[in-house]
């Protein structure tokens, strides 16, 4: 006869370690949530700034300065090219281990 009390304990301690678990998270993240509302409550009150402080966003610019995309996603595509070419010359060279 064969003693199978130790596949039973280990099968109940991972059946009993799965639902401590999941009851350690349900408390912690209700606990976590309230906590990081009451810090971010004392955060925006430490700051000593009033209602006129939290207004709408208001641009700096009066022009915003334009972006050259052309130049931007050639210089990227340059860099992306040169890093794939670099990794199919390694990859080549030692016979494919990366």
């Amino acid at each position: 006869m064969v003693d199978r009390t130790p596949f039973l304990l280990g099968a109940t301690l991972i059946i009993l370690s799965s639902q401590l678990t999941f009851i350690c998270k349900f408390f912690l993240s209700r606990n976590l949530r309230i906590a990081r509302e009451r810090a971010w409550d004392q955060t925006i009150a430490s700051r000593g700034k009033g209602p006129a402080f939290w207004q709408p966003y208001v641009e700096e610019w009066d022009q915003p300065p334009t972006v050259d995309v052309n130049r931007w996603t050639d210089e990227v595509k340059g860099k992306v090219l040169r890093i794939a070419l670099k990794r199919c010359e390694l990859a080549c060279n030692f016979g494919g281990v990366l």
